[in-house]
């Protein structure tokens, strides 16, 4: 797949974007979506590799590498200004790489656990689709696979939630798209979490 076809899948942000990011997240809460992501990612050692598949600014990989000092860290970003703005405001232990969700640069079987983070919804429906099977391959046997994202609305709080993000990027159906992935790829679903009444966080587990 050419450059240009990936680039027409899904969004890549801008000098522009990285710079609102950090605010933007503040402003609308979802600084608490990352904490109860972090809460879920449990490393059996603390030597352990965790890769994050849009990791945009950085800020879950620099919480993380606090809590595992010692663990490997890569995060993997489809613009190369959010690349480039992470590895400014992270220590040199953290790597990062520019790449799409669609093409990991990672070894297979390597990572303890894949995380994704407010990233599949901003990927068209063949490239949930693909983040899901690259996540699964570039982990081991027994890792784990994280995906916080927009999900399905189960409070009014979450319906209005829904509401004022349903134009937003790929956002409709995101998902179904999720789950039936990780159907199709064999994955175990471990648990299941719903944020603000919208906001799924979903782990699984690699057989």
């Amino acid at each position: 797949m050419n450059e240009q076809n990936k680039k027409n899948k899904s969004d890549v942000f801008t000098k522009k974007d990285v710079v609102q990011y950090n605010w933007k997240l503040t402003l609308r809460g979802l600084r608490f979506l990352h904490s109860k992501t972090i809460s879920l990612v449990k490393l059996e050692k603390e030597e352990g590799v965790i890769v994050e598949v849009g990791s945009g600014t950085g800020l879950i990989l620099r919480r993380l590498r606090s809590i595992y000092p010692k663990a490997k860290l890569l995060g993997i970003d489809a613009s190369a200004d959010m690349v480039k703005f992470a590895k400014a405001n992270s220590d040199s232990s953290i790597e990062y790489k520019m790449a799409y969700a669609s093409d990991l640069p990672v070894v297979g079987d390597s990572t303890d656990f894949s995380v994704s983070v407010l990233s599949a919804h901003h990927m068209d429906e063949e490239e949930k689709k693909e983040l899901v099977r690259e996540m699964k391959r570039i982990t081991k046997s027994g890792g784990y696979i994280l995906i916080s994202d927009f999900g399905r609305a189960n409070t009014w709080y979450g319906k209005m939630l829904a509401f004022l993000s349903s134009s937003h990027s790929h956002t409709k159906n995101n998902f179904e798209v999720i789950d039936k992935s990780i159907e199709e790829n064999k994955l175990e679903i471990v648990s299941r979490h719903v944020q603000f009444g919208y906001i799924e966080h979903l782990l699984a587990r690699k057989a």
